[in-house]
């Protein structure tokens, strides 16, 4: 059997060339993370002198680390995100060339 324009499709999508295509996403391309600059870590003084001291850094930390969950859970939700836009994308791609392979 030889291949035509349908395999020639097929190989295209398999193979990733699709010949100067920029994609479908428009020149911004896909929409970058928007959670904000990763969150700074308190420094850590070389001693404390007072309870007071280490009791402000404890604070520092405190709201570090609840920063960092706030922030690691907005990476996750973007990673989610795009993970489920890829796996739409590549339904899509499936159906085409599902319809490219039917025989007229």
């Amino acid at each position: 059997m030889r291949a035509g324009p349908a395999g020639w499709v097929l190989a295209a999508l398999l193979t990733g060339s699709a010949a100067a295509n920029d994609g479908l996403l428009g020149p911004g391309g896909y929409p970058r993370m928007d959670c904000g600059a990763r969150p700074a870590p308190p420094e850590r003084p070389a001693e404390f002198r007072t309870e007071a001291a280490l009791a402000a850094y404890n604070a520092a930390v405190q709201r570090y680390n609840d920063s960092m969950e706030r922030w690691i859970g907005c990476v996750q939700d973007y990673v989610d995100g795009a993970a489920a836009d890829i796996e739409r994308i590549k339904a899509r791609m499936r159906e085409a060339v599902a319809e490219a392979n039917r025989e007229p």
